[in-house]
Order: C-alpha cells, then structure tokens, then sequence
C-alpha cells in the first residue's frame, strides 16, 4: 500500500498528482459524489434512467431489480468503481479504496 500511496508518476486522462486543486473544483462533481457514497452502502445505478437500487450488503451482482436487460447488462460495468477511486483521490479517505477492493473480490468470486 505504501508504495501505491505515494508513487508521484501516475498519470491518467482525467487526474494526474498534482491537480488537486483542480480536482476538487471540477473533477468530483455531486453526481459523481453522490455514486460514490451510495457505493459505500451497496446502492447501485446501473443505468442512468433508473435510480439507485439496494444489492444488498451480501452484493447480489445477479438482481435484476426492474425487468430491462440494459439494467442487468449495465450492472457489470460497474460505473460507481472510477466515482469511488475518484472520491478517494480527492479526500485521501480510505473507506471508498477498502470498499473498492471489497467491491472487486466479490465481484469477481461471484461472477467469474
């Protein structure tokens, strides 16, 4: 983790170490914000015309919460996961990383 903490020669289309000033005006807009933290709690917007949808704490990645293939299709591209790393770029708070990885492990236990 130290290693990835502190590395200084990231670079990235939409983020790179030493716009942080900028990230925060910008970057992590309340949409993206709000992805972020709903993440946390397991409430997923797999497509932008529905809203969020509780996948449980135990994450049911199969629930097709409305019967739109697009919702169930959208659900595995997992949108939340780059507003959590954003959100954790620009707050250095911990909890959107440790639920990424979470997110991930089970994602991939579950699915693949």
């Amino acid at each position: 983790m130290h290693y990835y903490r502190n590395r200084k020669n990231v670079k990235h289309a939409d983020f790179n170490v030493g716009d942080e000033e900028r990230f925060k005006r910008v970057l992590i807009g309340k949409a993206q914000q709000e992805k972020a933290d709903n993440a946390l709690k397991h409430l997923f917007q797999p497509q932008k015309g529905y809203g969020y949808y509780d996948y449980g704490k135990d994450i049911n990645w199969q629930y097709w919460p409305v019967k739109d293939n697009e919702v169930r299709w959208q659900l595995h591209r997992v949108t939340w996961w780059q507003a959590m790393g954003l959100a954790y770029r620009g707050s250095k708070d911990e909890k959107y990383a440790k639920e990424w990885i979470f997110q991930f492990r089970d994602w991939m236990k579950k699915i693949l």
